[in-house]
C-alpha cells in the first residue's frame, strides 16, 4: 500500500495517542473503563484500516494522495493534520523538574538548557520560591513553564480540605507576587491528587510517564539510561533540579534524545498539541 494510504489510519492512531495522553494526565478513571475505551478505539481503527486497504489499490495514485489527505482534513481539520505530520517527523517529549528552585543547581540547569535552546517545565515549592525569586523570574524570561508543587511538599490527600487548598493557594500567591500571573498547572507531591480540588482551584494536575527515581541515586549514567531506553512520543519525564546528578543527567538526556530527533516542549504544549 502506498504511503499516502496511511493518512487516515495514522490520523486515528495519533488521535488515540493524544486522547490517552490526556486521560493519563488529567482524568482518573478505573482501569476497566479505560480498557473498554481503548478496545473500542482499536476496533474502530482496525475497521478503518481494513476498508482503506480493500479499496485503495483500485484508486489512481494521485487521487489516493489527494483524497486521503482531504478526507483526513475534513475529519480532523488542518491543525490536527499538521500536528500529525510534525509528530511523525519529530516526536515530542517534555522534561519536568520538581522540588525547586535550588540555589545550587537550578541556575546550572538553566544555563545548560539555554545553551541548547530547550524549554522545560518546573513544578516549584512555595518555600523555595520565596528564597530564590530571581531563579523563578529567569525561568519565565527564558520561556519555561512554571507550575505549582504545593508550598511545603505535602501529600494533600492526607490533609483536611481547607489545608489542601491553602497549600495550593499560598504557592500560587507567591508566584503571582513574583511573576504577576497565576499558575495554571500543578503536580501533586507523590503523584496523589484530590479530584474535587479541580472544581475549587483552577489548576490542571500533570503527572508523568517516565520516572527514573533520580532522587535515589547519584549515578548519572544510570539515570540517563533509564530515561533514554524508555522514551517515546509524548512522554513526560520526571526529574529533580535539587540534585547535581539529576541536572547533569538531564542535559545528557537532552543531547541523546535530540540526536534521535526528539523535540522538547513544555507540558502545556504537549497537552494542548501546540
Amino acid at each position: 500500500m502506498a504511503p499516502e494510504a496511511f493518512y487516515l489510519p495514522v490520523l486515528f492512531l495519533r488521535i488515540l495517542s493524544y486522547t490517552e495522553q490526556s486521560l493519563n494526565l488529567k482524568i482518573k478513571e478505573s482501569p476497566g473503563t479505560l480498557m473498554k475505551k481503548r478496545k473500542v478505539c482499536v476496533l474502530l481503527i482496525l475497521i478503518v484500516v481494513f476498508v482503506l486497504a480493500v479499496g485503495w489499490k483500485r484508486t489512481d495514485p494521485e487521487v489516493r494522495h489527494t483524497s486521503g489527505k482531504a478526507i483526513a482534513e475534513n475529519i480532523a481539520g488542518q491543525g490536527m493534520i499538521r500536528l500529525v505530520e510534525q509528530s511523525m517527523e519529530h516526536p515530542k517529549a517534555a522534561l519536568t523538574f520538581d522540588d525547586g528552585p535550588d540555589a545550587r543547581y537550578t541556575g546550572v540547569l538553566l544555563d545548560g538548557l539555554r545553551a541548547r535552546n530547550i524549554k522545560v517545565s518546573f513544578f516549584l515549592l512555595g518555600e523555595k520560591v520565596e528564597q530564590n525569586p530571581d531563579l523563578v523570574r529567569r525561568m519565565q524570561e527564558e520561556g519555561h513553564l512554571v507550575g505549582n508543587h504545593t508550598y511545603h511538599h505535602v501529600d494533600i490527600t492526607k490533609l483536611p480540605d481547607e489545608k489542601a487548598r491553602e497549600e495550593l493557594k499560598e504557592m500560587d500567591r507567591v508566584i503571582y507576587e513574583i511573576l504577576g500571573e497565576h499558575v495554571e498547572y500543578m503536580r501533586p507531591p507523590f503523584g496523589v491528587w484530590q479530584e474535587k480540588l479541580e472544581q475549587e482551584i483552577d489548576v490542571l494536575p500533570v503527572m508523568w510517564t517516565i520516572d527514573p527515581l533520580d532522587w535515589t541515586t547519584k549515578n548519572v549514567e544510570e539515570i540517563v539510561n533509564k530515561v533514554v531506553t524508555q522514551a517515546g512520543e509524548n512522554d513526560i519525564i520526571l526529574l529533580h533540579d535539587c540534585y547535581e546528578s539529576s541536572v547533569d543527567a538531564a542535559l545528557q538526556i537532552v543531547d541523546v534524545l535530540k540526536a534521535e530527533g526528539y523535540e522538547f516542549v513544555t507540558v502545556d504544549q504537549l497537552i494542548l498539541g501546540c
